[in-house]
């Protein structure tokens, strides 16, 4: 069973909140048009409000980037991230223009994370790291899904 982390960038406070479990299990859905099965980690990226905009107004626009495997055609990539675009659409009842669906091949996010990681002070990146993640798990029980404040204290 192949493991895989997706990570969707909310707003604190919408409605993914509410529809968190069907959110996880439409994208679960969708991963069947592409792989047997996969076990999944959601992790829940928070954006404060007042954080995000588009067009200079506040934005309500997720982001979830799923991985899919190196080798995968692009009509079965193109069918996946319809499936899990119209799937939030209707679940959270948002517009097209609401929802960012990103299908980075497992290669690419890899390299896409490690830079990602490289762009903090190399001697707190694992107090970082282990900070929020002890902080979501401890969290989890009482929101009922992982989540991180996407702010990082320096």
């Amino acid at each position: 069973m192949k493991k895989l982390q997706v990570i969707a960038s909310v707003h604190e406070g919408a409605v993914w909140q509410m529809k968190h479990k069907q959110l996880e299990a439409a994208i679960a859905d969708a991963y069947s048009l592409i792989l047997p099965a996969p076990k999944l980690t959601m992790v829940w990226q928070r954006l404060p409000a007042g954080q995000a905009y588009l067009a200079g107004e506040p934005s309500t626009t997720s982001t979830v980037v799923v991985p899919v495997p190196n080798d995968i055609s692009p009509a079965q990539r193109e069918q996946f991230m319809n499936a899990v675009c119209q799937e939030w659409m209707r679940i959270t009842d948002c517009s097209v223009d609401e929802i960012i669906v990103n299908a980075m091949s497992e290669d690419y996010l890899s390299r896409y994370t490690a830079l990602s990681k490289s762009r903090l002070s190399k001697k707190k990146v694992k107090a970082r790291y282990l900070g929020m993640l002890l902080a979501a798990l401890v969290k989890k029980p009482f929101r009922g899904y992982l989540s991180f404040n996407i702010n990082l204290r320096s």
